[in-house]
Parts: structure tokens; C-alpha cells; sequence
């Protein structure tokens, strides 16, 4: 009996450790996007007041001979960074620099 009580009370204490374990994730919630801090060119935007100063940053990140270079083949960091910045290139098309910003400061943390 003692030992189906001590059983008991130690699972009971694995479940509720484990519980909290799990729900304190690393990881971002499901469908939200990820904390990304401001680069350089996002910072300088903001201090200068510029409202549309996405696309031109996005358009002199692309040109860089590093990301022209064509490396191994399959996703590679190259590629990534490409994927990153057509996606603001095209937010920044559309309008929307707050998800513009968004794609060249991923990209930025992928480039260092």
C-alpha cells in the first residue's frame, strides 16, 4: 500500500514538473511571426524619418555580389536570403513596409 501511494505521489510530481517544463517553450508560438531586432538600415530609416526607405534598402541588399554567386545546389543561406528579400521586395511593392522591414531585417540576421 505504502509503496502504491509513493508510486502515486512521484508520478504525480514527474507530471507536474514536466507539465511546466513543456510550457515554458523556446519556441514562438504556432503562426506568429518571429522576433527579429531592427537592422542597421531600419534603424537609420527610423532615426532619418523616412516612410519609404524599405525598397531601396531591400534593392542594395540584393545587389550583392554574394548573393549572385551561384553556390551548391538546394536550400542554402544564399537562397534563403534571396527568398527573404523577394519577399520584401514585394511587400515594399505593395506598400507595406511594416512586413518589408520585417523580411530585409531577417535577412540581415542570416547575412552576419
Amino acid at each position: 500500500m505504502k509503496t502504491t501511494i509513493l508510486t502515486a505521489a512521484a508520478a504525480a510530481v514527474f507530471l507536474l514538473v514536466s507539465g511546466a517544463a513543456f510550457a515554458q517553450s523556446p519556441y514562438a508560438p504556432a503562426n506568429k511571426d518571429v522576433a527579429t531586432p531592427a537592422s542597421a538600415a531600419h534603424l537609420q530609416a527610423q532615426l532619418n524619418k523616412l516612410p519609404d526607405a524599405c525598397g531601396p534598402a531591400v534593392a542594395k541588399a540584393a545587389d550583392n555580389i554574394g548573393l549572385r554567386v551561384q553556390g551548391m545546389d538546394g536550400i542554402s543561406t544564399r537562397t534563403a536570403v534571396n527568398q527573404m528579400l523577394s519577399a520584401a521586395q514585394q511587400y515594399a511593392a505593395a506598400g507595406d513596409e511594416e512586413a518589408c522591414w520585417h523580411w530585409y531585417d531577417r535577412s540581415q540576421q542570416v547575412v552576419r
